[in-house]
C-alpha cells in the first residue's frame, strides 16, 4: 500500500467510497507488535492469528503478510456494492495511512467499478454531506 505521512493531505484526497480495490490489490505487512494487537482484539493467541490470517514474508524477519482470500484481504467483507473492513477499528497502521485520492489508480478503478454497478451520484457514493463536499473539492 502506498504510504503517506500521517495527517498530511493530498490535493486529490477524497473520503473513501468503500470500493474495496485497495484491499483486493494489497495485503499489508504486519509487525510482531501488530500481530499481538490484532490477535488480542480478536481474542485469540498470536500463534493462532498467524496460522489463520497470515503467511510468512520472506524479506523481513519476523514480519507476516495478511492472507488474501478470493475477494482480497482476509478481513474484507462486502455488503451490496460496498467493501467493509471487518477489523476497521484496529486495522494495521499501513491501512490507516492509506489516503484515498483521485490521483490513485485504485480509487479511479473503484469509481469505475461502482459506476458499472449503477452507483453514479454523489448521494449514492456518500451518505454524509461533508463527504460529498470533500469529494467535490477534490
Amino acid at each position: 500500500m502506498s504510504m503517506q505521512n500521517h495527517g498530511e493531505r493530498n490535493a486529490g484526497e477524497i473520503p473513501c467510497f468503500q470500493c474495496g480495490v485497495c484491499c483486493v490489490r494489497w495485503q499489508p505487512l504486519l509487525s510482531p507488535e501488530e500481530i499481538r494487537r490484532l490477535s488480542q482484539d480478536l481474542g485469540i493467541s498470536p500463534r493462532t492469528f498467524k496460522r489463520r490470517y497470515t503467511r510468512p514474508y520472506p524479506l523481513r524477519r519476523g514480519w507476516r503478510q495478511l492472507k488474501a482470500g478470493a475477494a482480497g484481504c482476509v478481513f474484507l467483507a462486502y455488503q451490496g456494492s460496498r467493501a467493509l473492513c471487518t477489523i476497521h477499528a484496529v486495522r494495521p497502521q499501513v491501512c490507516r495511512d492509506w489516503m484515498p485520492s483521485l490521483d490513485k489508480r485504485e480509487c479511479q478503478e473503484g469509481l469505475r467499478k461502482l459506476n458499472e454497478q449503477g452507483v453514479v451520484t454523489l448521494d449514492e457514493l456518500y451518505a454524509a454531506a461533508e463527504d460529498r463536499q470533500r469529494f467535490t473539492e477534490a
